[in-house]
């Protein structure tokens, strides 16, 4: 009895986000995880240095497993065993630190959507919104979250999320149109759930989402920048919007962007090739090699918009 008192209020306190175990933002309930054959990855922080911590998957019935691994300067990293079943699970995470548990959570493709203004447009803005609205409340297993707009110099290992997983009948006002619909429409071809995550910022340059080592390997171009409305130079986004996502293991990535960068075709040639390169690379480094080094990344090239029959540039 006095165990389970003590477990109730331990998850009591990391419910209110003072236990000192900790997930890493990215984690809630009603959330997509990657499903076999790759191996989801999840990850947090802890206080007692070498201390276990043990992650226990829970589905229907008797369906459960459970994996462990120790805390390590204060973080601590786990691959979970490979789901394919598309029912609901729940996930306890415990340690001597605290005890965390999420509900609802479905194993199916996770696919991060990033860009500028053309992915950020939302869904309650197309033009037949209010029928669209109402279609998304017929896939309950497609779910998304968005990631706030934060920028920073340096490299964050957390971030905020300013629409939570919305899990099913949840709140799709806010959701990117291309990355909703694209997981709409990938859902009856495939029969089993899609976790749409959102990063985008409108009027930014690639370079803001690129790593160092794709910028460096690019030449510089000049940009204007806005920086409390749309910034634009290199790292800022990369550091906030998609640093502290690498560990997630995904299955690809969704790119519309580049009107900031729509004079200087060349550069951004180069600049599209080396940020491609490192996302692959780092995403798959960190996740331990669950997310693939050389996963689907989908982009858009830029529509015209002018009447403009000239050739090589943008329209």
């Amino acid at each position: 009895m006095r165990t389970l008192l003590l477990v109730c209020l331990l998850s009591s306190f990391c419910d209110q986000g003072l236990c000192a175990l900790k997930l890493s933002s990215y984690f809630h309930s009603h959330m997509v995880l990657q499903r076999g054959p790759q191996q989801a990855v999840m990850w947090g922080t802890s206080d007692t240095e070498g201390d276990t911590v043990t992650v226990k998957v829970t589905g229907q019935g008797s369906n459960s497993a459970q994996v462990t691994t120790k805390v390590n300067q204060g973080k601590w990293k786990v691959k979970l065993p490979a789901e394919t079943a598309t029912t609901a699970f729940s996930i306890d995470v415990t340690s001597a630190d605290g005890h965390v548990v999420l509900n609802d959570v479905l194993f199916g493709d996770v696919w991060l959507c990033s860009g500028q203004s053309n992915m950020y447009f939302t869904l309650n803005h197309v033009i037949n919104a209010t029928a669209e609205l109402a279609e998304a409340q017929k896939f309950p297993n497609v779910r998304f979250t968005r990631a706030k707009l934060v920028q920073s110099a340096t490299p964050q290992d957390s971030m905020v999320f300013d629409i939570p997983w919305t899990g099913p009948n949840g709140r799709l006002v806010g959701s990117s149109a291309v990355c909703w619909l694209f997981g709409q429409y990938l859902y009856p071809k495939l029969n089993y759930p899609i976790g749409l995550v959102g990063s985008y910022w409108g009027g930014t340059a690639i370079e803001s989402w690129s790593p160092p080592e794709a910028v460096q390997s690019c030449p510089a171009t000049p940009h204007n920048n806005i920086p409390d409305c749309c910034p634009q130079v290199p790292l800022v986004l990369w550091n906030t919007k998609i640093y502290p996502l690498l560990p997630m293991t995904i299955t690809g990535a969704l790119w519309y962007q580049g009107e900031t960068n729509a004079d200087h075709a060349l550069e951004y040639s180069c600049q599209t090739k080396a940020m491609v390169r490192e996302w692959r690379a780092q995403f798959n480094k960190a996740s331990l090699g669950q997310t693939s080094a050389n996963f689907p990344f989908g982009y858009v090239q830029l529509a015209a918009y002018n009447d403009n029959s000239d050739v090589g540039g943008f329209p």
